[in-house]
């Protein structure tokens, strides 16, 4: 709902750029495309960073971990261990968010008739 209400307020800023872009002969599936690819891409960056912080602070807890507790038996040699699927699993997650809240911003900003964008600049 966040990136969904993000993007609305988003696309009824550049209300202008869709109406010129329809007018010079852009159909709906570009504007829709446009509007989905850079969802794509917002998704992405953030799995991605998200990831390098998570990875970050489970490296950073585990040293701490293993530095503070004292020797005992079955001591692990790391306390976390996130295996690469995880992390690319969330990545198609933030993927899937981001498009999934983009999706009707985007068929909503293709929808709306030139002449409509038009008169409401």
């Amino acid at each position: 709902l966040n990136i969904m209400h993000s993007f609305f307020a988003q696309l009824s800023e550049r209300k202008q750029e869709f109406a010129i872009m329809r007018a010079v002969g852009a159909k709906k599936r570009h504007i829709l495309g446009l509007v989905l690819s850079q969802a794509a891409m917002l998704g992405l960056i953030g799995g991605c960073l998200g990831n390098m912080v998570g990875q970050v602070l489970a490296w950073s807890l585990d040293l701490i971990a293993i530095g503070a507790l004292p020797h005992f038996p079955f001591k692990p040699d790391s306390f976390f261990d996130i295996p690469l699927w995880i992390n690319a699993m969330s990545l198609v997650a933030a993927l899937g968010a981001a498009l999934f809240g983009a999706a009707w911003p985007a068929l909503a900003a293709g929808k709306t008739s030139i002449v409509r964008l038009f008169s409401e600049l």
